[in-house]
């Protein structure tokens, strides 16, 4: 049985476009939202105020040239609308994205200008959850996601990154 310290973990729901605290913390997580953000320099800024002296940011998000994050934006609004009526009742897409800080370049250029040194960036491709619905794909994607990992020519259309940058 594995037990979590969890006395140090806190969870804060907000707009991170507004988000504004006194704490100072040792790190932050951002795990999938980078790429819903409408003004990632603004976010950037109050994610730096609320590091402590060499506080560490994590951002885990979507690649801006993955082709899932092409299709994403390229599709129309409608249509993306519909599919979220047809395939989960909802009325509208609840989660706009945008991918504007989504890429090496980008995201090292604003974190640099902020004054944040990014100490690792890494990007990882794995095969689309629905695959696992139709076999052939799966095995397709499972032959392919190696290669894809492994060189890193593919480094930029990787699904997913990591980035870990420090306050300076």
């Amino acid at each position: 049985m594995a037990f979590k310290n969890v006395r140090n973990v806190g969870f804060i729901i907000e707009d991170l476009h507004h988000f504004k605290i006194e704490t100072k913390f040792k790190a932050i997580i951002s795990v999938n939202t980078w790429e819903h953000l409408l003004s990632p320099s603004i976010v950037l800024k109050n994610l730096y105020n609320s590091l402590s002296n060499e506080g560490i940011l994590v951002i885990i998000g979507s690649q801006r040239w993955h082709y899932i994050s092409i299709i994403e934006r390229i599709l129309p609004l409608s249509i993306k609308n519909l599919a979220w009526r047809l395939l989960k009742g909802r009325s509208n897409m609840p989660y706009p994205t945008f991918y504007y800080f989504c890429s090496k370049r980008i995201l090292f250029v604003e974190a640099y200008r902020q004054k944040y040194e990014l100490i690792h960036f890494s990007s990882l491709e794995g095969p689309p959850i629905w695959f696992a619905k139709i076999p052939p794909l799966f095995i397709m994607a499972a032959l392919i996601m190696p290669i894809l990992n492994r060189y890193h020519i593919f480094e930029g259309i990787r699904g997913s990154f990591i980035a870990v940058l420090r306050k300076k």
